[in-house]
C-alpha cells in the first residue's frame, strides 16, 4: 500500500525534503529540521497545545525493511482527555 501512494521507500526519502518544505510553504507556523534528524510539527498543533493537560507522551513505531528507522510521536490529552498528536520524528 505504501508503494502505491508513495514509491519504494528510497523513493520516498529522496522526496522528503521537498514534500516538508511544501509543507512548510503552505503552512508558516510548521517547523522541521533536517539535520541528523527529521522533526516536524504541524501549526495548528502547535497552537493548540496550549488547551492540553501538562503531560507529553512520546511513543514509537518502526519502520521494517531497508531502512529500519523508527517514527517518533509526541503526543499530549486535551480537555476531553483526546490524543492530541504534536510532534514527529523519523529517526
Amino acid at each position: 500500500m505504501f508503494e502505491h501512494f508513495y514509491g519504494s521507500q528510497k523513493e520516498f526519502f529522496e522526496k522528503l525534503p521537498r514534500l516538508l518544505l511544501a509543507k512548510k510553504e503552505s503552512n508558516l507556523r510548521t517547523t522541521d529540521d533536517l539535520t541528523y534528524i527529521v522533526f516536524w510539527s504541524f501549526g495548528p498543533c502547535v497552537e493548540g497545545f496550549k488547551y492540553c493537560r501538562p503531560i507529553i507522551n512520546v511513543d514509537e513505531i518502526y519502520f521494517y525493511g531497508r531502512y529500519g528507522e523508527k517514527l517518533l510521536i509526541a503526543v499530549a490529552f486535551d480537555a476531553n482527555n483526546e490524543i492530541f498528536p504534536l510532534a514527529f520524528c523519523n529517526c
